[in-house]
């Protein structure tokens, strides 16, 4: 079961999007906050941990590019995973180490549901020790 220590951070623009993304991790039992914008979107990264985030790169182009950028320069033990979503046709060009996966719109609430779930478990996973002298990789993986 996912709890409340596996948070999400949706950042886009669209009202509705947001109100039924929250809705959907609630019913997973994964909280979240949700933004509007860039500028609150790196506040509330910068502020508070998250497992994921969810981010519209239509927010505006440069703010979006900016949120990246401000989740590149914390810890690695802090980055959380990054789902960009985006209502283009072409697959921007963006940092593989930051942003794993990237969605266009429109998308199923079941699929990303799929996806946030598969992704919290495989961090949690990556983070349980494997025995003595095992090592552990940090590396998050989604798995469809």
């Amino acid at each position: 079961m996912l709890t409340s220590q596996s948070r999400v951070l949706i950042a886009d623009s669209d009202g509705e999007l947001r109100r039924q993304l929250y809705s959907r991790l609630l019913e997973l039992d994964v909280y979240s906050d949700c933004v509007a914008d860039g500028k609150a979107a790196l506040q509330f990264i910068r502020d508070r941990g998250y497992a994921m985030v969810i981010l519209d790169l239509t927010i505006a182009k440069v703010e979006a590019l900016k949120i990246i950028e401000g989740i590149g320069e914390l810890p690695p033990e802090r980055r959380p995973m990054i789902l960009a979503t985006t209502g283009s046709d072409g697959r921007p060009s963006l940092d593989s180490e930051l942003v794993q996966i990237v969605l266009r719109k429109p998308f199923s609430l079941d699929d990303v549901s799929a996806i946030i779930r598969s992704c919290i478990v495989s961090v949690r996973e990556a983070r349980q020790p494997r025995g003595a002298g095992a090592i552990v990789s940090d590396r998050r993986e989604a798995r469809p």
